[in-house]
């Protein structure tokens, strides 16, 4: 006998669905904890602020009020609000790409916690169109706010967050974007997983003393070339900024390690860069092979892929 379909009625709400959203939970912060005040910044991974100019704001990491009984969730102190879109948002297509869920139904749902009525919702945007959810009500709880969408015949882009509409402070945590119109709870990945997805966009190389970079061959007493590969291959072929502290290259003849003075990109692609580096002195010579690692704590390579 074939198997029957299920609707949303029969495996109720509380069957994991796939999230579309990266990091819904907020627990990725490979950028530090904040605060964020302007337009266009990276707060949690892959959840991008949208403040006008005259808006005041604050974004940050809060630990203490979060959904569980742990992890963190995103706060937001708004001071002054003039745009109608303040708020934060997550990119799940790019224009191009919206047309493989074109007539389909999504859901967006949040949990937001704020003592502030009407201050707070949720945003889908699509097609040049917002879709809004209700607001937070102001209770001072959590509470889970949602919208459902029947995507426009059209192929755009899609983005989901929350807008705020009144000075408040508001926590956000535990997002969800799936198919269909139920309510779904929220469901966490795996540890593992959910930082895999947040390294597709974003990562850090020789972030610390001794974290090996990759491997090269000096073409003079000061200078040389090297590889690296990326922990996880990007979404796009990314920017590549060496932070400024520089990097430790082995002087294979003296058996030690000489400061970078200047480090540079040859080429990358998206799982891996060839870069050039510069020290004030060595005892090495064209052709001899050197090793590469990071120096201090927030030293290395920065790779920034956001399609």
């Amino acid at each position: 006998m074939p198997t029957p379909l299920l609707d949303n009625r029969q495996v109720g709400v509380d069957l994991p669905r796939p999230n579309m959203l990266t990091n819904p939970g907020f627990e990725i912060w490979q950028r530090g904890n904040g605060p964020w005040t302007t337009h266009n910044v990276m707060t949690a991974d892959r959840w991008l602020t949208n403040v006008g100019a005259s808006d005041v704001i604050s974004f940050a990491r809060e630990q203490s009020n979060v959904r569980s009984s742990q992890g963190s969730s995103l706060a937001a102190t708004v001071t002054t609000v003039v745009s109608t879109v303040l708020g934060v948002v997550q990119t799940v297509a790019k224009p191009t790409e919206g047309g493989q869920v074109v007539g389909r139904t999504f859901t967006a749902t949040m949990w937001v916690r704020t003592s502030t009525a009407n201050a707070v919702r949720l945003w889908f945007y699509t097609n040049a169109t917002n879709f809004m959810s209700g607001y937070h009500t102001g209770s001072g709880q959590w509470e889970r706010l949602a919208v459902t969408v029947v995507m426009p015949g059209t192929d755009n882009a899609i983005y989901m967050g929350a807008l705020f509409s009144a000075p408040c402070t508001a926590y956000l945590d535990d997002a969800m974007l799936t198919g269909g119109s139920a309510v779904v709870d929220y469901t966490p990945l795996h540890p593992a997983e959910e930082l895999a997805r947040c390294l597709r966009y974003y990562e850090r190389l020789g972030d610390a003393f001794g974290d090996t970079v990759g491997s090269g061959v000096w073409v003079s007493a000061t200078q040389g070339w090297f590889t690296a590969r990326f922990k996880v291959r990007k979404a796009v072929q990314p920017t590549i900024t060496f932070v400024a502290n520089g990097m430790q290259i082995y002087d294979s003849p003296g058996a030690t390690w000489r400061a970078s003075t200047a480090l540079s990109t040859g080429f990358g692609g998206v799982e891996s860069l060839l870069g050039s580096f510069t020290v004030a002195s060595s005892s090495s010579a064209a052709g001899h092979s050197t090793a590469v690692t990071g120096s201090a704590s927030g030293s290395g390579i920065v790779l920034e892929a956001n399609p």
